[in-house]
């Protein structure tokens, strides 16, 4: 190993010591985990070889348990409107498919970005798949979708999704489609990844005609090991922000114009119980999480590029500026597959 002198190691060490410089985690006192230790390598060598994915194949039979919390809409429709059999589906909707789901590390592989990937690296962890747009067919006449082929992102994202109900579309009927992903932080033995998905549930069965349940989004988030040998703090959510998070569309009778509501669902999550405060984590580079949601709305939605702010914010800024107002009003975000 490589000698370095004192005053070298004080400078790189601090008054923490050796534990504390390559506790990445920063669990203090409690353990080192072995992917840390590659830390100390670095003190003494000044270089850290980018890890290869395929050099880990050890620890991809490792489990990883997913738990799904789901908490049906408080109300469907507002007390003027009836209920009906068509709503079959959503109504009986009361509990997850799936509590929890047992999957290996390694099924996680095709979710991460390629090796060597630096910081803001964003991708498309499921392609839009854009022929929909000139299908013939009717799209909202759809029952079930096929089962994507196995070891793809699109795979282990259904396998997730289907946790809330056994009936995922892992492509939306309508535009933006597909899962965007940007690499927010790492270091030497951790990545944290964010990520959006738009992808939708078709609730009925037949003879009824089909209820679709469209959520504005899947809010993802993980932190996994480089080598593969743990996954730290991972969630899929549909964010609750707002005050309407979900659109729904059914069929009354064949020959009508679909129905319309947008509502509230009030939790959608999948998560693991594996976690880590992230303040304690020390990154080599970062983003902030705001940024990085901002950086996958704009992939999703290229008119977020151009600021938009609330009108009370936009009136003082008119004021500073000297400028004309532009004010779009509408029901619902654009920035939303709900809407």
């Amino acid at each position: 190993m490589p000698q370095i002198s004192v005053a070298v190691a004080l400078a790189v060490l601090t008054s923490f010591g050796l534990y504390s410089s390559i506790d990445v985690i920063r669990e203090f006192f409690k353990c080192i985990y072995h992917t840390e230790c590659e830390n100390g390598y670095m003190l003494s060598s000044r270089s850290v070889p980018i890890p290869n994915y395929s050099e880990t194949e050890c620890f991809f039979s490792r489990n990883v348990v997913l738990y799904c919390d789901f908490k049906p809409l408080q109300e469907m429709l507002d007390d003027s409107k009836e209920v009906s059999i068509s709503m079959n589906g959503l109504l009986s909707w009361q509990n997850p498919h799936e509590n929890n789901i047992t999957l290996k590390i390694g099924d996680f592989r095709p979710l991460l970005p390629p090796a060597g990937a630096r910081v803001g690296y964003i991708w498309n962890m499921v392609e839009p798949v854009n022929y929909l747009e000139t299908s013939k067919d009717d799209l909202s006449m759809r029952f079930m979708d096929k089962k994507p082929q196995s070891g793809s992102a699109t795979s282990v994202l259904y396998r997730i999704l289907s946790m809330f109900h056994k009936n995922v579309f892992m492509q939306t009927r309508f535009s933006p489609r597909g899962t965007v992903a940007v690499l927010r932080a790492q270091n030497s033995a951790f990545m944290d990844i964010v990520f959006r998905c738009h992808a939708e549930f078709q609730l009925n069965n037949p003879p009824l005609l089909p209820f679709w349940f469209t959520p504005s989004q899947f809010q993802g988030h993980f932190i996994i090991a480089k080598d593969f040998s743990k996954i730290l703090n991972f969630s899929l959510t549909v964010p609750t922000n707002r005050k309407l998070n979900v659109d729904m569309e059914w069929f009354e009778k064949l020959d009508e114009d679909m129905v319309v509501e947008i509502s509230f669902v009030p939790k959608m999550l999948i998560h693991t119980k594996a976690t880590v405060n992230q303040q304690n984590m020390n990154w080599n580079e970062e983003i902030a999480m705001q940024e990085a949601h901002v950086l996958l709305e704009q992939e999703m939605f290229p008119f977020k590029e151009v600021v938009y702010s609330p009108i009370t914010e936009a009136l003082t800024e008119l004021e500073h500026q000297k400028k004309l107002l532009h004010c779009i009003v509408l029901w619902g975000a654009l920035d939303d597959q709900s809407c």
